[in-house]
């Protein structure tokens, strides 16, 4: 959001104002359009829209680029206190105006007395709590009660009607603590409510996995079984007597490149591929 430019002592030209809020504009950035904007306005809007706000053509984060000259000058440009209105004349550059509304005089602050809450300018606080304020302290009840006394009620002060309204005022404060409290819990209990459903949930997760691990254990010993029992029934061979017929006629000292035949001594015979490695 742009600057007010109402609060600029010169004029400010077109060309430094936003084409969305149409205020002064604060950390310009430039579409390839050349049209100018805030960096605050213009981001929200392209990733909404996807295009220039004047609708001149499509646009991305990636096309926006920041125009410092342009940012240094209008920080420079003079304005005026928010608080003229409280009395405050000041006139500061726009890069200074944080800093003067921090320390200005005429910045609004509250009476730190209790029950009075009023507002006034900060040069007029002390004055107004050591001397005007109608709740500033009197100094300590000596008949007995030991309360604060303040100048609005000091001379018309009764022990037992004060007592009274401190007990009334604690009893308010004890019921708003206790309404608090009591949300707090339901609060809570909403939440532990949740959090042991997702514990339930996640120990019948655990438990369904450990049946699949198991079942899944239990076939593979099964399987390893069933393998050694097939092993166990091969019958026992002393020799082999190899036997092939080559196919193609190769050049000595080649690789051979075909099938061989592998009879054992009980006449069984078994295809070897190319390549493969026999032990005799």
């Amino acid at each position: 959001m742009g600057f007010d430019a109402d609060k600029f002592v010169s004029g400010i030209s077109e060309d430094k104002k936003c084409c969305v809020c149409s205020g002064v504009l604060d950390n310009p950035v430039r579409a390839a359009c050349g049209h100018l904007f805030c960096s605050g306005c213009i981001l929200p809007w392209v990733v909404r829209h996807g295009s220039c706000p004047q609708g001149c053509q499509p646009l991305t984060p990636g096309d926006l680029e920041n125009v410092l000259s342009l940012r240094e000058v209008i920080l420079g440009l003079h304005v005026r206190c928010e608080y003229r209105t409280r009395g405050c004349d000041a006139v500061v550059r726009l890069t200074d105006l944080l800093k003067h509304l921090q320390d200005c005089c005429y910045r609004p602050v509250s009476c730190r007395h209790a029950q009075c809450g009023a507002t006034l300018s900060q040069w007029q606080l002390a004055d107004h709590e050591a001397r005007t304020c109608d709740y500033r302290p009197m100094g300590i009840c000596q008949e007995g009660c030991g309360l604060v006394l303040v100048y609005k009620t000091y001379t018309t002060h009764n022990c037992l009607t004060a007592l009274k309204q401190l007990v009334i005022q604690q009893e308010q404060q004890v019921s708003v603590l206790e309404q608090e409290l009591e949300g707090r819990g339901r609060a809570f209990e909403r939440r532990e409510r949740v959090l042991l459903a997702q514990l339930t949930d996640l120990k019948r997760h655990v438990q369904q996995q450990a049946v699949r691990f198991q079942a899944c254990h239990i076939t593979q010993l099964r399987h390893h079984s069933a393998c050694r029992a097939a092993l166990t029934q091969l019958e026992p061979c002393d020799h082999v007597l190899i036997q092939w017929e080559a196919h193609n006629s190769l050049p000595p000292g080649d690789m051979f490149s075909t099938e061989m035949e592998l009879k054992t001594s009980n006449n069984r015979s078994v295809l070897v591929p190319a390549g493969a490695e026999v032990s005799l």
